[in-house]
């Protein structure tokens, strides 16, 4: 339910798949020192310590230019386990239906007779 005064917003951003993410996360050194001194193991997933040490970035202007990160599961039907990371690098106010049948990227499928 959309409470009443809430903005509504589309994302957009990157998927990597889980895996991809974990080894570029791995190859920051400041992100492996800091899931280090939180005592997380390598292998772990990177996204949760991603989070944390988001949250640490000073000044605040850097930490509120860092992407948001989701978890996105791309599985078999019924397969809720995580395979993708989207980073979310933009957003766009929510108008209705209508802006994905008038999206650059609709336009370009219909007139390519690939359809939606």
């Amino acid at each position: 339910m959309i409470q009443k005064g809430k903005t509504i917003v589309i994302y957009s951003g990157y998927k990597m798949p889980l895996d991809l993410f974990n080894r570029m996360m791995n190859e920051i050194p400041k992100h492996r020192e800091f899931r280090e001194s939180v005592g997380y193991p390598s292998g772990g997933d990177s996204l949760v310590i991603y989070g944390r040490w988001k949250r640490h970035f000073h000044p605040k202007e850097i930490r509120n230019r860092a992407p948001m990160a989701q978890i996105y599961c791309d599985g078999p039907d019924g397969d809720d386990r995580a395979t993708h990371v989207l980073f979310m690098l933009r957003y766009i106010k929510w108008k209705g239906e209508d802006q994905f049948l008038d999206s650059p990227c609709r336009r370009s499928q219909v007139s390519s007779g690939k359809g939606v």
